[in-house]
């Protein structure tokens, strides 16, 4: 991708999904300081995820599934206060779920499948006050799914478990 890209100073939407891209995601991507929505997805984008993608401190919605990208997804990625969607499913990411995720204020739904993503689900998970959709099916996971709040919904695999409020 041209990194000419990443230096638009304006630049608010980059919508790029559903092409043939090649190459890799600059770590430039956190200079982009209005960036809300980075839509990457369905392309053939290889390398890592930097973890400067942390500093784009207004993104609202990343999607960067059905790519190519590798190692650790960056625990960085919590940095985002305004995130409320992030799709990095379909991909070949590796190492534990960063456990930054789930103390972010609006994050609805995250889409982590089709990964090769290993050790448990965070406790951590719990804590998580806005996630209505968690997609981890396709990993590499172990251990027992962490209880949820109260409401929840959590899409893991082909089951669905809703937990209804207590009254």
């Amino acid at each position: 991708m041209p990194e000419e890209l990443y230096g638009i100073p304006g630049l608010k939407r980059l919508i790029l999904s559903n092409n043939l891209l090649t190459g890799t995601i600059s770590a430039s991507v956190g200079n982009l300081s209005l960036l809300t929505d980075l839509w990457l997805g369905n392309n053939l984008l290889t390398g890592r995820l930097s973890s400067d993608i942390g500093r784009a401190s207004l993104l609202e919605n990343i999607i960067v599934g059905h790519n190519q990208l590798t190692g650790p997804i960056p625990s960085d990625l919590g940095n985002l206060q305004k995130l409320e969607y992030a799709d990095l499913s379909n991909n070949v990411f590796t190492g534990d779920i960063p456990t930054s995720f789930f103390s972010l204020p609006g994050l609805k739904i995250l889409y982590l499948n089709n990964n090769n993503l290993i050790g448990s689900i965070p406790p951590e998970i719990s804590n998580a006050p806005a996630l209505r959709d968690l997609y981890l099916n396709g990993n590499l996971l172990s251990g027992v799914i962490p209880e949820v709040l109260p409401g929840a919904l959590l899409t893991l695999g082909m089951f669905k478990f809703l937990v209804s409020l207590c009254s």
